[in-house]
């Protein structure tokens, strides 16, 4: 059939579809007048909200296009293909081309159809397995199980299984007899009934809906209209039938689309031909009088482009290539990912014992796992062979047997030289035939891969670009001459060369170029001439040789966009969300800040929440310091009322905004739509197995309450008591633990501990402003020592922030809690590391409680240069939190004796940091043992290859941690008259001599001096904490090109040196320089020594 013909025959079938339509059209005008007439008024809801929706499409297209919606006047493509026994698909297809010419508005709705699966026919032939099963048991009086079982088989089992569940049959457990109380005549098998039901009108879905709401089923019991009419209510009892006859895979639903067809203002039957452009032919014998001139609308908005950008390695690889192409030079073959041994290490003469071709730096291909070109000769094999084992061509060989086996394996290409030596060969064999040798310009860019640690500077996979050159008599000259030029192109102009070592160049140079923008010599390349044994070999003379260099496409890349991580080259996407990996954490922070503030990385909702939550708090806490201290110094009246009127403004507006927080709609990095935080918390509380553990916090807190209350009572020792608490989180963080609800814990948590900071605020704004309410200040005094006497009161909330802190690290900054999508990164709390937890929880609240418990137990002996520590409470620390570190693991990790020596390890250092430390131990202590569990895992996995954990040096382990006890003031027990001594000595201005008396006014001096000096220690350990934090990060960016294992060796040494140049610093800005040889560390001696007797 000709084109002509076709397009006839198309046109035909259109304009019968036209006529179709037309009939159609003017069919439901009546229908729809007369439908009108008989309207009570009464609409449905859903048909409503289409009519708006449908209404607002048409007022849409008469604004945009001009057209006027006939509602009136419809029909669909279902009935149109039923009446007329068109093809639907073919129906559909000549209404979307009408739809073009506007003549009809197409809308595109859904419907499904039912079909029996294969066992639906099955059942529908011979009934369903439940009736059968029922009539057995009927027939047969008191059948047993075995009986059923042995006589109906499968289908018994499947039939006994549903009756029992709809209690239908009833079973006897003594002896296992099956009865049933219906009579054989009142069953009736629904399932089969409603099958058929589906077989027959299983194409017609408002029909099926109809027929399966009758239960007493006739083919004749209702007209099909009469029962679409009687189907308007509630549907969701046969779509339950549906779904549960889906489940038993008697069903299979099919959705299908069809069109609902609207007649525009402009519909007609005949068709013309649009034309859009009116050229000067048609004007000259008027034939655009034929055709319709499509009508344009030119206040419409055209669509959006959604263009892609040309990626940097794109636009620096096409770069590189102009630069080649404009030098004269030509592409060689590339593409070949995966290569044998033989071309990528044996004919460059790297030996097969090299490092290189190790399973470390080399990816091997396991299937195909050989293979050897076809190409390659025996007398080049040979040639190879024999250099590698005894030397020839000039070069005395690597002097070992070299193996064929080992050169066929296959390897993914790990330098693009491969390349250029296929290149060669082919150049060689040409050589042989044509006697002379024809200069060759050649160069290549393309990836290759290499097993490697991926960090900022390398991936498993990257790009290099290579030229060579092949003539006559060239040498080293001519090398530097090409260089000049191919670096100058890309606008480094200054260039100098080093020399290295490359096992198939000789000369090898490596080359550094000087950029202007950084002032810096960067190592931009390598180059060299290949060496005889190479060339001769495959069959080239002597005087030919080869000038060849070689370069990375990321460096340049990254050089000339200042992109500092090679993995920023692919997006956010591959930023690593894992601070426990990287020493110099606090610029990891300040990235994940940046990440987030540029919605790289979308926290959820409640993240958002509890941060506004702290960062208001932390306002509103500086605000009510500057006013109880401002408060302090000037004690008038007036003045106090005005700081009472900030403390009152600022406090309801923290409430406000933290109230606008809560109600406000945050998007969630879960849900598609924005929710708000108090939905979040009603839905974590409303949870079965989160309520029930809140229960039972509850229950367990108000329990050890009353009982801490009547230790109280019975005037139990003080530290006893205190410990109580440590018990109290411990089993309530635990109980969290055992039922893997981390997401739950952290959030009550971060609640429990920004409610323990505003209580503190509201006790210190009583204290100041409300000294007659001392509700607060009661309650905490029975609890607080020496310690909290003065000032705030921050034992308890130090405890929780111990335990608080590792696991919101962990949290927070564990790369699996991370989602990657697109060039997102999306948080979800996924995965949780207990081992890592108990670390800090044991130690604080276990091990810290059982060392003070035998310290009051046992005494003596005490422990030198301590704060008053006894042996005894450092034997029960190490000894408790060793085996509870072991008990309390067991539940997360069977397996818990791999990590036997980390808790060994934990709990040794442990007990000599809390015997050595001089301050509250709460925050400090549960920290310092949780970057012990980091480091030794950090060792571990640095220092293992290949899943193959290596021992290591136990000393080198020991003198890192070691380093942590430098701290600690060497204060031996001192009674008074030591005490006097020492204040005299150091404190006061003149120094009195042992015959001289000391009276209270000389004492009084000494400890006013001592109070002065208070402050000034104050500001020095603040310095000496800020040189812990920043000169470890700047002795790191200054070893940035270093390996992981040396940074997390010199990172403890470097923060004690931290500490000392802090406290060095904090002297002499403090003026206490002249004072330093009071303290040994810190600038501080221990309080409690002043205070004895």
């Amino acid at each position: 059939m000709s084109t002509n013909n076709v397009e006839e025959k198309k046109n035909e079938e259109l304009y019968n579809l036209l006529n179709i339509l037309e009939e159609e059209f003017n069919l439901s005008k009546i229908e729809n007048k007369n439908n009108n007439k008989n309207d009570d008024g009464d609409d449905d809801d859903v048909n409503k909200r289409e009519d708006n929706n449908n209404n607002e499409y048409y007022k849409k297209l008469k604004d945009e296009k001009g057209l006027d919606v006939l509602i009136n006047e419809y029909t669909t493509s279902l009935k149109i293909s039923k009446k007329y026994n068109i093809d639907h698909n073919k129906v559909m297809g000549m209404i979307k081309k009408l739809e073009t010419l506007y003549y009809i508005i197409n809308l595109i709705k859904s419907f499904n159809t039912y079909h029996l699966s294969d066992e639906g026919k099955q059942y529908l032939k011979e009934g369903s397995p439940e009736f059968i099963v029922i009539k057995y048991v009927i027939q047969n009086n008191k059948c047993t199980l075995e009986d059923l079982k042995k006589n109906l088989g499968k289908i018994g089992d499947i039939g006994l299984n549903t009756n029992l569940k709809n209690r239908t049959i009833q079973l006897n457990k003594a002896d296992k007899c099956l009865t049933c109380n219906c009579n054989l005549h009142d069953i009736q098998d629904f399932t089969q009934i409603y099958l058929d039901i589906i077989n027959q009108y299983g194409h017609d879905e408002e029909l099926l809906f109809a027929h399966l709401k009758n239960k007493n089923h006739t083919k004749n019991a209702l007209n099909n209209n009469e029962m679409k009419n009687s189907c308007k209510d509630n549907n969701n009892i046969i779509n339950n039938l549906i779904q549960d006859l889906k489940k038993r895979k008697l069903l299979e639903i099919k959705k299908n689309s069809y069109s609902h067809v609207i007649k525009t203002s402009i519909f007609k039957k005949d068709i013309k031909k649009q034309i859009t452009d009116i050229n000067y032919l048609l004007l000259k014998n008027e034939e655009y009088k034929k055709y319709d001139i499509k009508k344009y609308n030119f206040f419409s908005s055209g669509k959006k482009i959604n263009k892609g950008n040309i990626h940097l390695l794109t636009k620096q690889m096409r770069t590189f290539k102009e630069i080649f192409f404009s030098l004269g030079f030509e592409e060689m073959e590339t593409h070949n990912y995966v290569e044998s041994s033989f071309w990528c290490f044996d004919a460059l003469y790297i030996p097969q014992q090299h490092p290189s071709r190790d399973l470390q730096d080399t990816f091997f291909i396991k299937e195909p796992e050989t293979c050897i070109d076809k190409f390659v000769d025996t007398e080049y094999i040979d040639n190879i062979k024999r250099v590698h084992t005894h030397g020839d061509y000039g070069s005395f060989g690597w002097n070992y047997k070299w193996k064929l086996e080992e050169s066929k394996k296959n390897v993914l290409r790990t330098h693009t030289t491969a390349n250029s030596c296929r290149a060669l060969f082919k150049l060689a064999k040409e050589y042989k035939e044509a006697g002379c040798i024809k200069p060759k310009k050649y160069f290549s860019i393309d990836r290759v891969f290499r097993n490697e640690n991926l960090d900022s500077t390398h991936l498993a996979e990257f790009h290099q670009v290579e030229g060579l050159i092949i003539d006559k008599n060239i040498g080293l000259s001519h090398l530097i001459g090409t260089l000049a030029a191919f670096y100058k192109h890309i606008g480094i102009h200054k260039l100098k060369f080093k020399p290295t070592f490359n096992p198939y160049t000789e000369p090898s140079m490596e080359i550094y170029g000087y950029h202007e923008q950084s002032k810096k010599w960067l190592e931009v390349g390598n180059s060299g001439i290949f060496r005889p044994e190479m060339l001769r070999s495959m069959g080239f003379s002597e005087e030919v040789s080869v000038i060849a260099w070689g370069l990375s496409l990321e460096r340049p890349t990254m050089i000339k966009y200042n992109i500092k991580n090679i993995r920023d080259l692919f997006g956010y996407k591959s930023v690593g969300i894992f601070l426990l990996g990287r020493i110099d954490g606090v610029h990891y922070l300040l990235r994940l800040i940046e990440l987030n503030l540029h919605k790289q990385i979308i926290p959820h909702v409640l993240m958002i929440f509890i941060s506004k939550l702290f960062l208001s708090l932390f306002i509103y806490g500086g605000i009510c310091c500057f006013c109880c201290l401002s408060n302090d110094i000037e004690k008038k009246e007036k003045k106090e009322k005005k700081y009472i009127y900030i403390i009152f403004i600022s406090s309801i507006l923290f409430f406000l905004y933290n109230l606008y927080n809560l109600f406000s709609y945050q998007y969630d990095s879960i849900n598609k739509d924005a929710i708000n935080t108090l939905y979040v918390l009603i839905n974590i509380l409303i949870s079965k197995k989160n309520y029930l553990l809140i229960f039972a916090w509850i229950i367990i807190t108000i329990s050890y309450l009353i009982y801490i209350n009547s230790l109280i009572k019975k005037k139990k020792k003080l530290p006893y008591v205190r410990k109580h608490y440590h018990f109290l989180l411990f089993t309530n963080v635990y109980l969290a633990f055992i039922t893997n609800k981390v997401d739950v814990l952290i959030i009550f948590l971060s609640f429990c501990f920004f409610l323990f900071i505003f209580v503190e605020l509201i006790r210190k704004i009583c204290e100041h402003f409300l000294p007659s309410c001392k509700v607060i200040k009661r309650f905490i005094s029975r609890f607080i020592d020496e310690r909290d006497n003065k000032g705030l009161v921050v034992t308890h909330i130090y405890l929780l922030t111990g335990v608080y802190i590792p696991i919101l690290i962990d949290i927070i900054f564990n790369k699996s809690n991370y989602i990657n999508r697109k060039n997102q990164s999306i948080y979800n709390f996924s995965k949780a590391n207990f081992t890592l937890y108990t670390s800090a929880l044991n130690t604080i609240c276990i091990g810290d409680s059982m060392a003070a418990i035998g310290g009051m137990l046992y005494p003596w002996p005490k422990i030198k240069n301590t704060n008053n520590k006894s042996c005894a409470g450092s034997l029960f620390f190490f000894i408790s939190t060793f085996i509870s570190l072991l008990v309390f693991n067991y539940p997360f990790e069977p397996n818990f004796l791999v990590h036997i020596n980390i808790f060994f390890i934990i709990s040794i250092f442990g007990a000599l940091f809390e015997a050595y430390i001089h301050d509250i131990d709460n925050l400090v202590l549960p920290i310092f043992t949780f970057c012990i569990y980091l480091n030794i895992t950090l060792l571990e996995y640095k220092y293992s290859k290949n899943n193959e954990k290596k021992k290591i040096n136990s000393l080198k382990k020991f003198f890192i941690y070691l380093s942590f006890f430098t701290f600690g003031n060497n204060c031996n027990k001192l009674d008074s008259e030591d005490v006097i001594h020492i204040l005299s000595n150091v404190y006061s201005d003149n120094k009195i001599c042992d015959d001289d008396k000391l009276n209270s006014f000389n004492i009084l001096d000494i400890l006013n001096t001592r109070q002065k000096d208070i402050d000034k220690q104050v500001k020095c350990k603040m310095y000496s904490f800020l040189g812990s934090l920043l000169f470890p990060m700047f002795c790191l960016s200054q070893f940035k090109y270093y390996d992981s294992k040396t940074k997390i060796i010199i990172f403890p040494f470097t923060t004690i040196l931290g500490l000392y140049l802090g406290s060095f610093c904090g002297h002499i800005l403090t003026g206490r320089f002249n004072d330093y040889r009071r303290s040994k560390f810190l600038g501080t001696l221990p309080a409690n020594v002043f205070i004895k007797k």
